[in-house]
């Protein structure tokens, strides 16, 4: 049996999704052991999911998964190399994957891999290093990165580190060439364009389009753009008022009112000196989250990058995070396969795998830490949802195992 791993967020799982699945199971067998690692209540880009993580994972547990691994935070909400580097750290420490399953846009593995060996490079890291330290105001990360690999890689095409899918399909084959981890890497090509407006030909949708769909109140148009069992799992969910319109209204108002309280700090993960003090001086005239991270933004400072800044401003995440890796992870679902399969983790992994949240007694003080802050964050994720949850509701919960 091969062991196939996915990191994602499934926000919320669709129809690119099971197709993602499908295609492994052609490839790889119909007993292969399908491993999720999904981000948990927030997403990379710095906002709330519009589902809660147990729902997300009970979703892609009916369209294939056969266990479902939370990507912690705070560390599922940050930049693409540090993404990719914790995310890859903990399916290798798992012990049991086989294969890295990631999307690519475009289905040219040959240069990913002379791209990712050209930034795993002492030479890179080093021209990155100068030019960051030397770099004009007006230049982000972003550009400067481009400039550094159009010089040291000048054959491969640009839309390898441009497209979105691209640069983090390359940060896992750094990832993974960087940990000398013996882990296959699988890539499927994109049906859909993760941030499509629109219905595409193939009949498919991307998780932007649906979440727009929803916040919308269109229940009835995004519900077709889903497999048929997370359909009803998502109407349940709407029902009990246990999802998070992602218009942000509500979560405007708390973000403002703390930012105009709380003094700016460049100490915070994922910000700068810069960053936190546009942030400070938005959060003065915004009147609204959209009016925060428009004011916020410069040509070098992307939406997203800022986005995860005021997520980590408002819960007071410390930049040391950056300094250290995940020393754990938790169960969110499982199938009888994936039950067998956790069995095979706690015997050959490194990394520690709660069973459910109160088991964090069981950790080694870093890991009290790190699990401690997830906490902190699942406890004001429930504020946000359309029917207001306690602060421990999330550390009450249990995984949904199928045996």
């Amino acid at each position: 049996m091969t062991t196939v791993a996915i990191i994602c967020e499934y926000n919320p799982f669709h129809l690119g999704h099971a197709y993602q699945i499908s295609r492994i199971r052609e490839e790889y067998g119909s007993d292969a052991c399908i491993i999720s690692l999904m981000s948990g209540n927030f997403v990379q880009r710095g906002t709330p999911a519009i589902f809660d993580k147990y729902t997300r994972a009970k979703a892609a547990l009916f369209g294939g998964a056969n266990l479902v691994l939370e990507f912690p935070f705070p560390f599922a909400v940050s930049g693409a190399n540090y993404f990719a580097k914790h995310a890859v750290s903990i399916i290798d420490s798992l012990g049991v994957v086989d294969v890295l399953s990631f999307g690519v846009e475009t289905n040219q593995v040959e240069q990913m891999h002379q791209l990712a060996d050209c930034i795993a490079s002492d030479a890179y890291e080093e021209k990155m290093k100068v030019h960051l330290e030397n770099a004009e105001k007006h230049l982000g990360f972003a550009e400067i990165r481009e400039r550094v690999l159009a010089d040291l890689c000048p054959s491969l095409p640009r839309s390898l580190y441009r497209e979105p899918n691209n640069i983090l399909a390359v940060e896992y084959l750094v990832a993974l060439k960087k940990r000398g981890s013996s882990i296959l890497p699988h890539t499927v090509s994109r049906t859909v364009d993760y941030h499509a407006k629109e219905v595409l030909s193939d009949g498919t949708a991307s998780a932007s389009f649906i979440r727009s769909l929803l916040t919308d109140g269109n229940f009835e148009n995004a519900m077709k753009n889903v497999p048929f069992q997370a359909s009803a799992l998502y109407q349940e969910s709407i029902s009990k008022g246990f999802w998070v319109k992602q218009s942000f209204v509500e979560w405007g108002k708390i973000l403002l009112s703390h930012l105009r309280l709380a003094p700016a700090s460049s100490a915070i993960f994922e910000s700068s000196k810069e960053l936190s003090h546009r942030i400070a001086n938005a959060a003065v005239k915004a009147k609204n989250y959209s009016d925060l991270i428009d004011f916020s933004q410069t040509a070098h400072l992307t939406k997203a990058r800022v986005q995860r800044a005021v997520l980590h401003t408002w819960l007071g995440t410390p930049s040391s995070f950056a300094q250290a890796s995940p020393v754990y992870t938790q169960l969110l679902a499982a199938d009888e396969t994936g039950l067998k399969k956790l069995k095979q983790i706690h015997q050959n992994g490194h990394i520690k795998v709660l069973t459910k949240p109160a088991d964090t007694h069981l950790l080694c003080p870093l890991g009290k830490t790190q699990a401690d802050f997830c906490a902190k964050a699942d406890g004001v994720y429930s504020l946000l949802q359309t029917s207001p949850g306690c602060g421990d509701e999330f550390f009450r919960k249990s995984p949904y195992c199928v045996r």
